[in-house]
């Protein structure tokens, strides 16, 4: 019951620890992890939001599934280039209007 209510979860740990770097134990890639959970539930979509229904405050589940897809869809998962411009002009917005101080210079890591 656990391995099937958790099991991204529990295969990501052991997967993490597998990957240890054994002389300093610094743990696995953060986004990788991150991804991975993200690609799961995506794959899952159906188990995700049955399970999200016990926190959904009374809605249904079409309104549970269309308010999950707000947040965790492929932006979710790696927002590209539409992403890193929508970004880009928010912030740049943010300065012309003088809600931040000075300009924002973005890196993105990949």
């Amino acid at each position: 019951m656990v391995e099937a209510q958790y099991g991204a979860a529990i295969a990501v740990r052991r997967k993490c620890r597998a990957q240890r770097y054994p002389a300093t134990g610094a743990p696995c890639d953060l986004s990788e992890i991150i991804r991975e959970s993200i690609d799961y539930g995506l794959t899952h979509r159906s188990e995700a939001v049955a399970y999200s229904l016990a926190y959904a405050r009374d809605m249904n589940r079409e309104l549970a599934r269309k308010f999950i897809g707000m947040y965790v869809n492929e932006f979710t998962r790696d927002y590209g280039e539409i992403g890193r411009a929508a970004i880009s002009k928010f912030l740049t917005d943010a300065h012309d209007k003088g809600y931040v101080g000075v300009p924002i210079e973005l890196e993105f890591v990949e």
